[in-house]
């Protein structure tokens, strides 16, 4: 019965069955690293995925009428499905024909950017990842590929990943920090976040100061020494130098 399923419900109940079989644990090692990476690790914004969603309550009547012991309920097959629709790649041949859809659970680690250091091929069955700058120290969270079409304006490509991929991407393209897609060193996340912010910035980044960068937000610079930052207080001596103890005119 399930021959006659369409692709991407066949694929849904061959993953349903391995999860029934296997459970949400099982696992692969990560390349340069002793992590291990299980299907529970994978996101799956099954929130995000209404009762009413069209499609996927077609996927699961079919699977449904197939595999009920192993599809459970609308709230499990949410998980496993919204698992496979934000992680599995979309596998080409060599001429870039699309033939499928498949999981991989080490890959799906890569996170995506605009200005990706990486991109993916496919040998038959087989996953290689490539990078596109030189590597020193591997850290897989920091290799990044792009999961859409990088060609079309900022607007559609964010429009694109919130629809599908449920975030607002940050990458250096989407903040105008960059106009092309070479990848170069990362930009501070932190700047980035405010970039991006549509109220007051000041309250951007008073939210994001943590330890001496909240100090420094609410200090002046000491006159009678170097210079330094002295933080104001609420003393009826006045602002006193943390460094020569001279008193700070405001």
């Amino acid at each position: 019965e399930m021959v006659d399923l369409p692709d991407i419900s066949r694929i849904m109940a061959r993953l349903l069955l391995k999860v029934d079989k296997w459970g949400q644990d099982q696992g692969e090692k990560l390349p340069f690293s002793q992590e291990e990476r299980r299907f529970s690790d994978l996101l799956s914004h099954s929130d995000k995925i209404e009762d009413n969603d069209d499609y996927g309550n077609k996927i699961f009547g079919q699977v449904m009428k197939v595999i009920p012991e192993a599809v459970r309920s609308w709230e499990h097959f949410k998980e496993v499905y919204g698992r496979l629709l934000i992680n599995s790649f979309e596998v080409s041949g060599d001429n870039d024909e699309k033939l499928g859809w498949a999981l991989y659970l080490a890959p799906s680690i890569l996170d995506h950017s605009c200005v990706p250091s990486a991109e993916v091929v496919f040998h038959g069955k087989r996953i290689v990842v490539k990078s596109k700058v030189n590597l020193i120290n591997i850290d897989l969270r920091k290799i990044f590929i792009s999961y859409i079409d990088i060609g079309p304006s900022t607007a559609q490509r964010r429009e694109k990943l919130k629809k599908y991929y449920h975030f607002d991407c940050l990458c250096q393209r989407c903040v105008g920090i960059k106009l092309g897609w070479v990848a170069s060193e990362p930009f501070n996340q932190n700047l980035t976040e405010v970039l991006v912010q549509k109220e007051s910035l000041v309250v951007a980044i008073e939210e994001r100061a943590r330890g001496k960068e909240r100090d420094y937000l609410n200090s002046i610079r000491c006159q009678k020494c170097s210079g330094r930052p002295v933080q104001i207080k609420t003393d009826p001596k006045g602002s006193r130098c943390t460094f020569c103890k001279e008193n700070v005119d405001e």
